[in-house]
């Protein structure tokens, strides 16, 4: 998937007045693009944000986002909008912030969108080849960064470098649709020997995979929870190897972190890696199931 046609995509769904700000940029270096009511539009170019000269006119124009990201068909994102976000087709995942509308103290759905965020997914071919050819070792792997700095672009690149080997079986619990965009049959290249659950929640999606499909990696996104935590715990007790994301900006969060601790506990990740991209380049730093540094790239 070419990245010029997922820019393409994003720039359907956004007023006249803003695309024209993002061509001056350049288009091929956003990240992301935010959208507040009566504010300035603000974008995240090589992990640095910028603000831009032009404010979002009004909230009409953020519905109006929404819509057309939807199709034009918003009742068909329910699901999608409740939980706060919404996949398109090409991956790209949009926030959503606004009004949201309760029932039994649950959310039912958002309505009076009033700020937006689009991440633009990315395919960076070789971003792990560095840490694939010289350090993975057919094990089990966390990788963890800030929110932005490629975390799931790095796990999109070594499930297909497993993949590619020709020997293992990898199940992917795409949970939102970003991993490989499998809408409507198109999406990232994952390689050959990928079996993918698309929009599966991670708890199903671990048991469906373990039960029936044989896996040897099972790769996920965002743990963020214990239940998410037992998920990868039942995996790895069953031999097989797991995969994944979490969100945080150093090692000392992860060794302070709640729900990884029966997982730190147990030396279930046998390799962590950090991505960080303060400076605009990604730097990436392995650690080993001691949390003890091995090598920077």
């Amino acid at each position: 998937m070419k990245i010029y046609l997922i820019i393409c995509t994003v720039l359907s769904y956004l007023p006249t007045y803003i695309l024209k700000e993002l061509k001056s940029i350049g288009l091929e270096n956003i990240d992301e693009v935010r959208l507040r009511d009566n504010l300035k539009v603000s974008v995240l170019v090589k992990g640095q944000k910028r603000t831009l000269g032009v404010s979002v006119k009004s909230s009409v124009d953020i519905e109006e986002t929404v819509y057309n990201a939807c199709k034009r068909s918003i009742y068909s994102y329910d699901e999608d909008i409740k939980n706060g976000f919404i996949t398109t087709d090409k991956g790209e995942r949009i926030g959503l912030a606004g009004e949201f509308v309760l029932k039994d103290n649950k959310v039912v759905t958002i309505k009076n969108f009033s700020s937006l965020v689009i991440r633009i997914p990315r395919e960076v071919i070789g971003f792990s080849k560095r840490y694939f050819d010289n350090v993975f070792s057919n094990c089990s792997v966390l990788i963890f960064s800030k929110p932005g700095a490629g975390k799931t672009t790095f796990l999109r690149d070594l499930i297909k470098n497993i993949s590619n080997l020709n020997t293992f079986n990898v199940v992917v619990i795409d949970e939102r649709n970003e991993i490989a965009s499998k809408t409507n049959k198109k999406g990232f290249d994952l390689g050959e020997n990928v079996d993918v659950l698309t929009y599966s929640t991670k708890p199903y999606g671990f048991n469906q995979a373990i039960r029936t499909l044989n896996p040897d990696f099972i790769a996920t996104d965002e743990l963020s929870n214990d239940e998410d935590a037992f998920g990868v715990l039942r995996a790895i007790l069953g031999g097989v190897k797991v995969i994944a994301t979490t969100h945080a900006s150093n090692i000392r969060e992860i060794k302070e972190n709640s729900f990884l601790k029966y997982l730190l506990k147990l030396k279930a990740f046998k390799n962590y890696i950090q991505i960080d991209n303060e400076t605009g380049i990604r730097n990436i730093t392995i650690f080993d199931e001691n949390l003890s540094k091995i090598c920077s790239f």
